[in-house]
């Protein structure tokens, strides 16, 4: 048995792989809601993640939501209220959003269009989250659905995921697996029968020092690709919850901050030993584009590439 493996929670990098909601091709989604709906955006949702996105357009006046292995977070983005028929709750209006149980069916009603953001995770990756915190297994009646929550830190997580994840920029996929993480988790602390249990006062104790090397060694052979939470715990030999709490303890930073420090580092590096243009070194250092590099790059040394290499030569 490796030494480094933790007794916490799942044993295997399987938390996220397991909890992946299914495969949903594009085009099904456009020919399934094609009266009345329209898909203006999508995130991962022909990936197997345990977060996918959706945002919509729709002007039906009558919509169901059937039993389905995914749970599911409605956003309303704009537009006109909408009001649940199967269950009597004040309407779902713009700035609000709410959760909804997988399996629980129910019958929604708009007096008109209206734009919608529907996140869907995994219910394998709650479950796993379940085990990893309190020890136990998750079934369908510990989870309960929401009414439209319209303030609060739950409101204020929301705006925050949106923004990273239907914002200007692309998000990663170590950002979109962190977003599921923390969904996952408000989703046991909010709405299922462990909302009024206190989380483990147990701190993580951080990562091992052999688990640490080898977790700096794959990022840096692989920081031209897409790194995945899961990757990293392979690696660590650590559900990817339990990797996530211990690798901040140990590094002071979440693994996708620490990913763009590096990748931010390996461009300043080919910026002054390398004749690569900066779209080159872009993609050599796993960003989107050359507009993705600059971007991320101001941000974290406070000038661009460009004038970074400019002023390396002076």
């Amino acid at each position: 048995m490796n030494p480094d493996r933790t007794s916490l929670g799942p044993t295997t990098a399987e938390l996220l792989r397991r909890g992946a909601t299914a495969r949903i091709p594009k085009q099904f989604l456009l020919g399934q809601h094609q009266e009345g709906r329209r898909l203006l955006r999508s995130v991962a949702i022909e990936d197997a993640s345990p977060l996918k996105i959706a945002k919509w357009q729709t002007d039906l006046e009558l919509a169901p939501k059937l039993a389905d292995d995914n749970h599911l977070f409605v956003v309303h983005l704009g537009g006109a209220a909408v009001h649940r028929q199967d269950r009597t709750e004040p309407a779902h209006l713009p700035g609000s959003f709410k959760f909804l149980p997988g399996p629980e069916p129910s019958r929604w009603a708009s007096a008109g269009a209206a734009v919608f953001a529907h996140l869907y995770l995994g219910a394998q990756l709650v479950g796993g989250i379940a085990e990893a915190l309190y020890g136990r297994d998750l079934n369908d009646e510990d989870l309960f659905s929401s009414q439209a929550i319209t303030s609060g830190p739950l409101q204020r997580m929301m705006t925050t995921a949106m923004e990273s994840i239907l914002g200007d920029q692309p998000i990663s996929k170590l950002q979109l697996d962190a977003w599921a993480l923390i969904l996952g988790e408000a989703v046991l602390r909010h709405f299922s029968r462990y909302a009024d249990r206190p989380l483990p006062s147990k701190q993580p104790t951080g990562l091992s020092p052999a688990a640490q090397r080898r977790v700096f060694e794959y990022v840096d052979a692989h920081l031209e690709t897409a790194v995945g939470l899961s990757n990293l715990a392979d690696v660590a030999c650590m559900s990817p919850y339990h990797f996530a709490r211990c690798f901040k303890t140990s590094t002071g930073m979440t693994p996708h901050h620490y990913v763009v420090k590096q990748r931010v580092d390996r461009a300043k590096h080919l910026l002054r030993e390398s004749e690569l243009s900066v779209a080159q070194i872009a993609f050599a250092c796993g960003f989107s584009s050359q507009s993705h590099l600059t971007t991320v790059f101001k941000r974290i040394t406070g000038e661009t590439p460009a004038r970074y290499r400019k002023g390396l030569r002076v």
